[in-house]
């Protein structure tokens, strides 16, 4: 699937609902900040800057694991 960027110029993009959808669920996912926030108490101040260029590196798949991320473009297969 193609999308436009704001440039002018596509990105390939993959819909991965399906695959999310049967996705094991984190056994004990990290409080949001409304949660922290009280836990921790009063008197902090928080900042956060996040880079997600190139995102797809930053998340770890396992090697028996990256046939499910599969695409067909008309290049070929890619995981």
């Amino acid at each position: 699937l193609l999308v436009a960027k704001h440039d002018g110029s596509w990105r390939m993009v993959v819909d991965y609902k399906k695959l999310n959808n049967i996705t094991i669920k984190d056994n004990y996912p990290l409080p949001n900040m409304e949660q922290a926030i009280p836990v921790l108490g009063g008197g902090y101040k928080f900042f956060s800057k996040l880079d997600m260029k190139s995102g797809f590196w930053q998340i770890p798949i396992k090697e028996e694991d990256k046939y499910k991320t599969t695409f067909n473009t008309p290049d070929g297969l890619y995981e």
